[in-house]
């Protein structure tokens, strides 16, 4: 029988609502593209992506999470949205803590 374990979010709801509310008011606005418009990267976003993969390549995971992104964009160097998890006691050592400690259960 096979037991998924039981997902435990990285961050409680109201520091996520937050966060996530500060964010929305850094971005730019802008028009939403058709689902048939292939949308550019900015290199931001694909180093993110990058850094996402070596996270995703140190625990040999075979998908990229959630986890892996956050790790990845706490590790770019200072930028407004960095310094929004900083305030929020976000850290890249402490998302990196939360990927080791998972990739235990899974070997469970």
């Amino acid at each position: 029988v096979l037991h998924s374990p039981s997902h435990s979010p990285f961050f409680p709801p109201a520091t996520a609502s937050d966060i996530l509310t500060r964010t929305e008011s850094l971005l730019p606005q802008s028009e939403p593209f058709t689902h048939t418009i292939e949308v550019p990267l900015s290199p931001d976003i694909e180093r993110t992506f990058d850094g996402a993969k070596d996270v995703r390549n140190i625990f040999h995971h075979k998908q990229s999470e959630p986890l892996h992104l956050l790790a990845a964009v706490l590790s770019q160097e200072s930028s407004q949205y960095v310094e929004l998890l900083r305030e929020a006691g976000i850290t890249r050592e402490m998302v990196m803590e939360r990927l080791r400690a998972a990739e235990g259960e899974e070997g469970e």
